[in-house]
This record gives structure tokens, C-alpha cells and sequence, in this order.
């Protein structure tokens, strides 16, 4: 599930965590901790609460899931995220003939991976 496309306000709020680009592949969990944080300061910034006209206790995520067999199953899931901490934060390391690459952030519970 995308909930943005942005990197550049994704980096931004890094940066003003102070996670820059050269230093993030060594904070997993910082980087994981503060992507939460922005999401659901996205999620605060329209709900009715703060004057918007979004009734976060009532929303959830929604996820269509489909393969080539024409299978559908929809998935419900909250907005509140586990806590950051409670997250087993890691980025993938992916070979390329001797190298080796850092791919995306993933985070893992007791039940699996989460993101």
C-alpha cells in the first residue's frame, strides 16, 4: 500500500530530524520511527479534532489485493500504526554480482512484516 509518493516530504521531515541521506542507512529505527510520526501528523492535521473534516476514529485503510487468477480480497486495516518501538526496524540489503545495495525500509513484528 502507497500512502505517498513524495520522497521530497518524506526527506524533509528526515532532514528536520536530523537524518540526512548520508547517515539514514545506519537509523532504521529512527527512520521508521519518524515516517510513522509523519503519517499520523497527516492524518491529526485533517481530522475533526484540529477543524478538519475527517472523523479519524471512524477511517481506515482500505487495500484492494488482486492476482492474475482474477482473485480479489479486500483488506481492512487502522490508521493508528503499532508503536514504533514495539517495530523491528531494518533496511534490505539486495547483491548485485560483488555488491551490495541498500533497499527499502522494512519493519517486522512477532507476526511477520508490517511494512
Amino acid at each position: 500500500m502507497e500512502l505517498s509518493n513524495s520522497s521530497k516530504k518524506f526527506w524533509d521531515y528526515l532532514l528536520a530530524k536530523q537524518i540526512s541521506r548520508d547517515v539514514y542507512k545506519s537509523a532504521a529505527s529512527r527512520v521508521g520511527a519518524a515516517l510513522l510520526e509523519l503519517v499520523e501528523s497527516w492524518h491529526a492535521d485533517v481530522s475533526i479534532e484540529r477543524g478538519g473534516n475527517i472523523d479519524i476514529s471512524k477511517s481506515s485503510y482500505l487495500v484492494l489485493s488482486y492476482n492474475r487468477d482474477h482473485w480479489y480480497q479486500l483488506h481492512q486495516f487502522p490508521l493508528k500504526f503499532p508503536a514504533p518501538g514495539t517495530i523491528n526496524w531494518t533496511f534490505s540489503v539486495r547483491s548485485k554480482g560483488e555488491a551490495q545495495h541498500v533497499g527499502n525500509l522494512r519493519g517486522y513484528e512477532d507476526e511477520g512484516m508490517l511494512f
